[in-house]
């Protein structure tokens, strides 16, 4: 696979994950309260204020004012296993952790990123899964048994009790309450801790796990991209262009936008609506071609066809739980 062909794989894998990632937002509310009933005051941020542990090795201490006055801690557990600790100066006494996004591969936190949780006084950590690279780029796997089984669960796990350790010890008093959140990636990522290590946390929160990864990764994503540019030598421009996604766009929200009862842009529901995409294939004489389904308008809506169908069938179904 040459390089142009893998940045316009990734590309297209990018703004399925950030449609993805804006979805999994948009559909949650907060669920960290900012209850301060019981907020102690935090000790001098600094390396002696954090204990040693084994197997962890504490790469940076520092004081951070924003988004709030806390102590960042960052350190590596293991070989590679990623983390940054947030210890608020003014803590609630609760510890959330955030999970992580595609691959993963460099410390990621949706509870901070999509929750503020430091700056509800939560105690709050991430990490990179086990291994660094770009969150589409799965070649750290390759032949490396470790960083799949990190990847897998073993990195959350780690992480979690070792940022619980470190917390209480550096507050001096036992966490009231430890939960984790995540979506996609980090919904997967709850799954397997809810399944494996249920003592972690109180509570978990699962959004749109991929736990078919067979399905996702290797036929859905392989499938789309196949169809998209079916030419391996050209991949300049895709079978459904810009022009050709903007056309289909406006013709499904003009058709069941306002089925929600608000025309605001966004199908809170997109099973419900059940446009036919083959209504936009050229009217009979107006095709360029008179080779029926060879032409041009007629193959860019058999594509259209296939590549909405596994996100109906499979992310609906086998990849994703809703």
């Amino acid at each position: 696979m040459n390089r142009m062909m893998k940045t316009k794989i990734l590309h297209c894998l990018l703004m399925l994950l950030t449609m993805i990632l804006a979805a999994c937002k948009a559909g949650q509310e907060s669920p960290l309260d900012q209850d301060d009933s019981t907020v102690q005051t935090a000790p001098t941020c600094s390396v002696d204020s954090i204990p040693s542990l084994p197997d962890v090795r504490i790469t940076s201490v520092t004081q951070e004012a924003a988004p709030a006055l806390h102590c960042k801690v960052a350190g590596v557990i293991g070989t590679e296993i990623r983390f940054e600790l947030l210890l608020p100066d003014e803590w609630n006494g609760k510890f959330a952790m955030g999970g992580g996004g595609g691959f993963v591969g460099m410390v990621i936190n949706s509870a901070q990123l999509y929750f503020g949780a430091v700056q509800s006084g939560y105690a709050t950590v991430g990490t990179d899964a086990g291994h660094q690279g770009h969150p589409l780029d799965g070649s750290w796997a390759l032949n490396n048994a470790d960083r799949l089984v990190n990847f897998g669960h073993v990195a959350v796990h780690r992480t979690a009790v070792t940022a619980k350790a470190l917390t209480e010890v550096y507050y001096g008093s036992d966490i009231n309450r430890s939960y984790f959140t995540g979506c996609s990636t980090g919904g997967r990522q709850a799954l397997m801790e809810a399944q494996r290590y249920p003592g972690d946390f109180d509570g978990i929160v699962s959004g749109s796990p991929p736990f078919d990864y067979t399905a996702l990764v290797g036929a859905g994503m392989s499938q789309i991209t196949h169809a998209m540019y079916p030419d391996p030598t050209d991949l300049e421009v895709a079978v459904i262009g810009p022009e050709e996604q903007e056309l289909i766009a406006s013709k499904i929200f003009g058709m069941c936008d306002a089925r929600d009862g608000l025309e605001d842009g966004i199908l809170n529901d997109p099973r419900q609506c059940d446009f036919d995409i083959k209504s936009l294939a050229c009217e009979a004489g107006k095709t360029q071609s008179t080779t029926g389904r060879g032409t041009p308008e007629m193959r860019q809506v058999s594509v259209a066809l296939m590549v909405t169908r596994p996100l109906d069938v499979l992310a609906l179904g086998a990849m994703y739980s809703f």
